[in-house]
């Protein structure tokens, strides 16, 4: 899955692009490896420094079969607010896989 990164306010530097390509990058090629061509798909994260909640990023997806995943995770740590993502994303490829098996 091709991983496309936006930064406002913040600069990305290898570690933040490492971090997301390891923890979400893998995880989506992980759960998605058998359902479809995960190569072909695509995937948006925007990372947004925000002065008082620390920071607010967002995933969005266009997944086969017309389905839309998007997630959304604040948290002063950039790095847990990428786990809280990770999360939130995982529980919903889950109910994705659950409604591929029922078609």
């Amino acid at each position: 899955m091709k991983i496309i990164i936006n930064a406002e306010n913040i600069e990305l530097n290898d570690q933040i692009r490492e971090y997301i390509d390891e923890k979400i990058g893998k995880e989506l090629n992980r759960l998605l490896n058998k359902i479809s061509n995960v190569e072909s798909l695509s995937a948006n994260v925007t990372i947004n420094k925000r002065s008082r909640w620390g920071f607010k990023v967002k995933f969005d997806a266009l997944l086969p079969i017309k389905e839309h995943i998007f997630a959304e995770a604040i948290n002063k740590d950039l790095l847990a607010c990428l786990t809280d993502l990770r999360e939130k994303i995982e529980v919903q490829l889950n109910k994705y896989k659950a409604k591929i098996k029922k078609v």
